[in-house]
């Protein structure tokens, strides 16, 4: 507002000494050499007629000052990324110290004074610069030694930039003053850009239409546009804009994007899509990680049309899986996808581990039965004790020697009457290595080993 009221000052003060100079009612500036009009806003022309009454001592300080400040910002060069940064960022530091300008404005009027590849990298980068520190570094880091050009296709905006880059000799005092005039007036109507808030009463393709020509009027590069216009999105999902700004999308495709957004619009295929997710379930013979990938992947074919935050990810991820691991997952909350694939490798990990040792108890418990069975066939084989002969089937007074058996694996022979006699063939197949004798293992053998000649 101060650099519009020091325009409409200067203003009524070029009018009395030129009378080259007349004031309409557009808002467009045309500058000739024989003749110049400053053709202003009808809020230009109250605040002028509202000047009269201004003492003429007041005025004449008011003048002055104006002048002042309009030669310091005069000194303020437009960097596009091709010139030094260092005495870029020095110039227009000392302007605005001379100009006792507060140091938290300084990165965003610093911001007004890009072209070109340097306003198309604060353009990407604006979220990280907000304050005068960071955007130095930012702007250091990356044109301190590699510079880089960009060429713009609208001959009305490369007209601009080229009459910006090049220092305009001007025919009479009235031509600085139309510029800044003009200048001023386009930053005003910045700051009263409407914004969107995404209720039933906005319409979107309205709410475009106003601001674009308030862009227009600015002769503003695509780009801007697009940065200007999604910072005046309210109730926005933060991950959907983010994903916008990463596509770096031209213009109309940007309207087209937000036309889309907010009037809710649903195609066959995005129907289609969601169909898909919802219908996608976790298989058994399936590692983890391949389902949670497969469900990130369309959730991403998904999001090119609308987004997809990572708490309806997550859910998408729960819904497929078998009740039984979705009872661990239901009293838990997880910030990410991430996160919960994190979760799900470990019960995936553990649930191989409890298949695991159950294949092992049950090899345990069939090697524990085979040896059970391989003693009762020693148990039934006449074992001489004594001097005398005994059998399983035999009642003895004696019991066998304490080294024939052990507490652990012994069994009576009682237990198995007939298993001798149901597997003949089996029980002779075993040959003792000791012995040599069939009917029982070396391991089970009492027997001192005998020596082979």
């Amino acid at each position: 507002m101060t650099d519009l009221y020091n325009a409409n000052v200067s203003c009524q003060s070029t009018k009395s000494d030129l009378s080259t100079a007349t004031i309409g009612s557009s808002s467009l500036i045309s500058t000739d050499a024989k003749e110049t009009k400053i053709i202003t806003l009808p809020e230009l022309d109250t605040h002028t007629s509202n000047t009269v009454t201004v003492p003429p001592q007041t005025l004449s300080t008011y003048h002055l000052m104006n002048n002042n400040e309009d030669k310091e910002l005069a000194r303020i060069p437009y960097y596009n990324g091709q010139t030094n940064i260092y005495a870029w960022l020095t110039a227009i530091k000392s302007v605005f110290i001379d100009l006792k300008y507060d140091e938290s404005s300084w990165a965003n009027k610093a911001k007004y004074y890009l072209l070109d590849h340097a306003a198309q990298f604060v353009y990407v980068n604006d979220d990280q610069m907000t304050n005068w520190k960071s955007f130095q570094k930012l702007m250091i880091d990356q044109y301190s030694s590699i510079t880089t050009t960009q060429d713009l296709t609208d001959p009305l905006v490369n007209t601009l930039v080229s009459s910006c880059m090049t220092p305009q000799q001007y025919t009479s005092s009235s031509d600085s003053l139309a510029m800044k005039a003009h200048h001023a007036l386009v930053l005003e109507d910045f700051k009263t850009l409407p914004k969107f808030s995404g209720e039933t009463s906005q319409s979107i393709s309205t709410w475009l239409e106003e601001i674009e020509v308030i862009y227009n009027k600015a002769f503003i590069t695509d780009i801007d546009k697009c940065h200007r216009t999604l910072k005046l999105l309210l109730n926005v999902d933060e991950k959907w804009l983010e994903f916008i700004r990463r596509q770096k999308l031209e213009w109309n495709e940007l309207k087209q994007k937000l036309i889309s957004r907010f009037e809710g619009k649903k195609d066959s295929s995005r129907i289609q899509r969601e169909d898909d997710i919802r219908n996608r379930r976790y298989h058994g013979n399936e590692s983890m990680h391949h389902y949670y990938s497969d469900i990130m992947r369309k959730c991403d074919l998904l999001e090119e049309e609308y987004p997809v935050s990572d708490r309806h990810r997550s859910d998408y991820i729960i819904r497929g899986l078998p009740n039984s691991i979705q009872d661990q997952l239901l009293i838990r909350e997880f910030a990410t996808p991430k996160e919960l694939l994190e979760v799900l490798q470990k019960i995936e990990e553990g649930r191989k581990r409890v298949h695991f040792e159950e294949h092992v108890i049950s090899i345990d418990e069939n090697a524990s039965s085979s040896t059970i069975k391989s003693n009762t066939c020693i148990a039934q084989q006449p074992v001489p004790y004594n001097n005398n002969m005994f059998y399983t089937n035999q009642p003895q007074n004696h019991p066998p020697p304490s080294h024939y058996y052990n507490a652990n694996n012994f069994v009576p022979p009682h237990s198995v009457p007939n298993y001798y006699q149901q597997h003949p063939q089996q029980h002779r197949s075993i040959q003792c290595y000791t012995c040599g004798k069939f009917g029982h293992k070396a391991t089970n053998c009492f027997k001192s080993k005998q020596r082979l000649n």
